[in-house]
C-alpha cells in the first residue's frame, strides 16, 4: 500500500494541478484501517483535505494538488448510524449484481482515524426532495442515473450543482 499511495502522489499531478479524489472502498478490518490511515497520513500528509464546508464547496482551484478521499465515514451520532444501516438494504433493487457483491464485504466499524481523513463520506441516495450537504457523494449505477434523468432531468442536474456524485 505504501508503494502504491507514494506513486499516487509521485504521478498525480503530472497532467493537470486539481484535485485527486481517491475513492476508497473499504473492505478491511479496523486493524488493517488504523494502518491505512498512517500511511495516507505519512504519505500525503498535509496535501489532504480533511473536512469541507458541508453547505458549499470549494471550487477546484481552491483545491489545487490536494487529495481527496471518498469513502464510508463514522457518523456523528448512533441514530445515525442505526439509520444508515437500516438503509444499506432499503434500495437493493437499484443496485447492480457487482454493487450488491461489493457491499457484503464492507465492515461494519469504521476506525475513528481513518474516518478523519475521509473528506466526501458517502450518502444513500434519497431522492430529489431530500437534498445531502455539500460535502457529502451519493453514487449511482448507469441504470439509476438513466432512470433519474428520464424522470426528472431538471432536478438531477440541480442536486448535482449542489453537491457531488458519481
Amino acid at each position: 500500500l505504501s508503494q502504491v499511495v507514494s506513486t499516487i502522489k509521485e504521478h498525480a499531478f503530472t497532467t493537470s494541478d486539481y484535485p485527486v479524489i481517491l475513492s476508497i472502498e473499504m473492505h478491511c478490518s479496523v486493524p488493517f484501517q488504523i494502518k491505512m490511515a498512517k500511511i495516507f497520513q505519512e504519505i500525503l500528509g498535509p496535501d489532504i483535505v480533511t473536512c469541507l464546508d458541508e453547505n458549499t464547496l470549494p471550487t477546484p482551484a481552491d483545491l489545487k494538488r490536494k487529495f481527496i478521499i471518498k469513502g464510508n465515514k463514522l457518523s456523528e451520532s448512533p441514530a445515525e448510524e442505526d439509520s444508515e444501516a437500516k438503509d444499506k438494504y432499503a434500495d437493493q433493487d437499484d443496485k447492480d449484481d457487482a454493487e450488491k457483491e461489493q457491499e457484503k464485504d464492507v465492515p461494519s466499524t469504521i476506525d475513528q482515524d481513518w474516518s478523519n481523513l475521509v473528506a466526501l463520506p458517502t450518502l444513500k441516495f434519497r431522492g430529489f426532495s431530500l437534498p445531502g450537504k455539500a460535502d457529502q457523494i451519493s453514487s449511482f449505477s448507469e441504470s439509476k442515473t438513466d432512470t433519474l434523468a428520464k424522470k426528472d432531468l431538471l432536478a438531477f442536474v440541480n442536486y448535482n450543482k449542489k453537491q457531488l456524485s458519481r
